[in-house]
């Protein structure tokens, strides 16, 4: 029987030594060899063997060791069979002795000596040939205790069995080293409510794990135990299997992991995967019953019917979704206990779709049942509350603004106003913002100007909030020149001549107006530096302001010269503290085209129930055949075409436009020979 035993373990966990302890024709072979407290043990021959290094059938056995790092050789003396029962016991032990004495039935110790004596063979004493101290007592294994304090040190191990026919087999091992084993994977794993079954697999490396110890926690809490019993190694093709089975108690939860080992419990580097198993009948647990959802202010509620006080139940999960089909996420785990849950992280106009479980101790997510209940979330119509916490710091690039978000989800986008004090009138600056940051840039500003902001909340229903509390903030001081007007331009309208540019003024507050300078088109195109004063330039080319005085406005008209003389025009911009800006780019009236199509002169918008309306006043409407509509929004850099009326048509209404956008109007004037330039463009908020 016992042979057969030591047969199904050979063959199942592929022990070299059971090859070694035959003689067989194989020229070379791998001997087991392992790591102990007291140094390299080594497993060989398939008898007991003398103290002449010979076994039972007459093979002689010769084993040396050889350093790896500078390839020393040294014989090592087998020390043979234990001369004496007593000293046999020693080193065997008193629990080993009697097992012996159980397993081949045998009454008295002189009776179990004879029986050794007369019995060499190792196969015949069952599971006991794979105990190290029983082969060792046999003469059938060799620890090398002279090496044992060399840590990180390799050595290689040669037996030469000469006999019938002569054998070498060689293993080598470093001192201290644990066994080279994989981490278990979690293969099977069931439970019902008394008994657990689990099985772990791993792929073999270089070496073979024979048993594994198991850890294991239960309840949930406390520090993991290490069970007496070891789980015995199975090995198929390349992969060694696992399996352990335990009785349980019902309704507990445990945990196990386990730590594979070679013959003499050598634990590997590394844990196996924990499984975490619950010892019940899942379908006779408690599950949530008769949910309901409500669509409650700016919230969705769900109710259920409490849950019965259970020690596996941990929790409630509760997932959401806006597809019936599935695509469900976890949006929050709850207390066992609890038998209502208030989501409001939601959108109005949208169908929400629910789906909640009972968590236990356990893992086992096939074991997972759902309730379901879906709620409809209807459009919100309040006010939103204003921003708080602005804040504002200059930076080289402008004044950054800064607030904290309204704890609403139905909040479509934040605006960005400023004005010039607490009391002037608060304009928007920035886009519609998703981010609660904003940067108004140097090139809007003016360093001789305060300026003052707020930021107004916007819901998805374009309800306003009022405004956040306003703070102030100013660049600091320099003697820094307005910006030069851009954009110069003469049309000819009714034999007057009309010169237009940028208004720069409108974007900085502290700018009083412009000067106009003329100059008679020489031969020569003016030479003059943009980056000097205006006036410097001025005095030196000799030219003359138009007017006297500041022009308050971005435009003038000037009479056509009647002796056909061509005139060049420039313009500056001047603080209030009589700082100028350079020269403006020319704008002759040699290049000006027999006829100059003018836009119209004033633009107005409202905000009306269909949408916006637009109005405009037909100054110089002579062959005005049509007006076309064109708008923009304040991101855009271009503008787009929307609509044209027929003269004498001076109105349009835009009704394809969003509640809470901004919008930029501009008209041009349509005749035969062309269209115009844009009129002087609007802004309006839907």
């Amino acid at each position: 029987m016992y042979k057969k035993i030591l047969l199904i373990i050979c063959a199942t966990l592929s022990v070299t030594n059971c090859h070694v302890y035959a003689q067989n024709k194989n020229a070379h072979g791998v001997m087991p060899l392992f790591n102990s407290a007291k140094g390299p043990v080594l497993l060989f021959g398939s008898n007991s063997i003398n103290n002449k290094s010979k076994d039972s059938k007459g093979a002689q056995y010769t084993l040396t060791r050889t350093e790896q790092k500078n390839g020393a050789i040294k014989q090592l003396a087998l020390q043979g069979m234990a001369k004496d029962f007593s000293s046999f016991k020693k080193i065997i032990g008193e629990t080993i002795t009697k097992q012996l004495q159980h397993q081949l039935k045998l009454n008295t110790e002189t009776a179990l000596w004879q029986y050794i004596q007369s019995h060499p063979d190792l196969s015949g004493y069952g599971m006991m040939v794979l105990n190290a101290p029983f082969r060792i007592a046999m003469g059938a294994a060799y620890i090398d205790e002279e090496v044992k304090d060399k840590k990180g040190e390799t050595f290689t191990y040669t037996l030469q069995v000469a006999g019938t026919s002569n054998n070498a087999y060689a293993s080598a091992i470093t001192i201290g080293q644990a066994p080279d084993f994989n981490a278990p994977q979690l293969s099977v794993s069931k439970a019902t409510d008394s008994i657990i079954a689990i099985r772990w697999k791993a792929r073999v490396n270089s070496d073979m794990p024979y048993f594994a110890f198991v850890y294991k926690q239960t309840g949930g809490r406390g520090n993991f135990q290490k069970l007496t019993a070891r789980i015995l190694v199975s090995k198929k093709n390349d992969s060694a299997y696992f399996l352990f089975n335990e009785k349980v108690n019902a309704n507990s939860a445990y945990k196990y992991f386990i730590r594979p080992t070679d013959l003499l419990d050598n634990e590997g580097s590394f844990n196996s995967d924990t499984v975490n198993l619950v010892a019940a009948n899942f379908r006779n647990l408690p599950s949530i019953t008769q949910l309901k959802g409500t669509d409650t202010l700016n919230a969705i509620l769900l109710t259920w019917k409490q849950l019965p006080s259970n020690s596996l139940l941990t929790g409630i999960e509760i997932q959401r979704s806006r597809d019936s089909r599935g695509d469900y996420v976890i949006i929050d785990t709850i207390n066992a206990s609890a038998n209502s849950y208030r989501d409001t992280k939601l959108l109005p106009h949208v169908t929400y779709y629910y789906r909640l479980s009972v968590l236990h101790a356990g893992t086992q997510q096939k074991n997972r049942f759902y309730a379901d209940v879906s709620v409809a979330k209807q459009k919100t119509n309040h006010t939103p509350d204003a921003p708080y916490g602005l804040t504002v710091k200059t930076t080289e690039k402008g004044v950054h603004i800064a607030w904290q978000p309204v704890n609403d989800l139905d909040i479509y986008a934040y605006y960005v106003y400023r004005g010039t004090s607490l009391s002037s009138k608060m304009e928007v600056i920035s886009p519609s913002l998703t981010d609660t940051v904003f940067t108004d840039t140097v090139s809007n500003l003016s360093r001789q100007t305060a300026y003052v902001y707020a930021v107004k909340s916007v819901s998805n229903g374009a309800k306003e909030s009022p405004f956040s509390e306003k703070i102030s903030a100013h660049l600091p001081f320099g003697k820094e020149k307005p910006l030069t007007p851009g954009g110069i331009k003469i049309m000819v309208m009714s034999n007057r001549l009309f010169i237009e540019w940028e208004d720069v003024k409108r974007d900085n507050p502290a700018i009083l107006g412009y000067i106009l300078y003329k100059h008679k088109t020489g031969n020569k195109p003016l030479q003059y530096a943009v980056n000097k004063p205006a006036s410097v330039e001025a005095t030196r080319l000799q030219l003359a302001p138009v007017a006297q005085g500041v022009i308050t406005v971005p435009y003038f008209e000037d009479t056509i010269s009647r002796h056909g003389d061509k005139y060049e025009y420039l313009v500056s911009a001047i603080d209030q503290f009589g700082i100028e800006s350079g020269l403006s780019s020319t704008a002759s009236t040699g290049s000006l085209p027999k006829t100059v199509i003018a836009a119209p002169a004033q633009v107005y918008v409202r905000s009306v129930k269909d949408g916006v309306a637009i109005q405009w006043e037909q100054a110089d409407v002579a062959n005005v055949q049509s007006f076309a509509i064109y708008r923009r929004s304040i991101t855009d850099k271009s503008v787009k075409k929307i609509a044209t009326v027929k003269s004498p048509v001076n109105q349009y209404t835009d009704k394809q436009v969003v509640q809470g956008n901004l919008y930029v109007y501009s008209i041009a004037a349509v005749t035969a020979a062309g269209e115009s330039a844009g009129s002087i463009e609007k802004s309006i908020r839907k």
